[in-house]
């Protein structure tokens, strides 16, 4: 299955926090996105962020470079986008602070990230 979470941020509420870091859990999973709230002040409007855990996994055989089988899951899928402008997508690029997502996994020997940026 597929968990969708949409949460809705205030920069100025953040602000009022006196928080460094934001951070949301995808309802119903072990993952959870830590936003820098000073990247977040910069907008004026509201924020929303639209997350997606594919908690399955994706095909039944896949293979690493050396033909050894592994497991790949589902990818976490995340956007940010303005409130007043919800369907638009922000793209961000060149945060003094990293945008932090935790896959909630005991990382262990030989486990890796794949990612894609579109």
């Amino acid at each position: 299955g597929a968990v969708l979470s949409v949460q809705r941020i205030s920069p100025a509420q953040l602000q009022k926090s006196g928080a460094s870091r934001w951070v949301v859990g995808i309802g119903g999973t072990n993952v959870s996105v830590s936003l820098p709230v000073a990247f977040m002040l910069q907008f004026a409007d509201d924020v929303v962020l639209t997350a997606i855990d594919i908690q399955m996994p994706l095909a039944k055989a896949q293979f690493d470079v050396t033909g050894e089988q592994v497991q790949v899951l589902g990818p976490v899928s995340l956007e940010l986008s303005r409130l007043s402008r919800p369907g638009k997508a922000l793209h961000v690029s060149g945060l003094a602070e990293p945008i932090l997502i935790n896959l909630g996994i005991n990382a262990s020997r030989g486990v890796q990230c794949g990612y894609f940026d579109l």
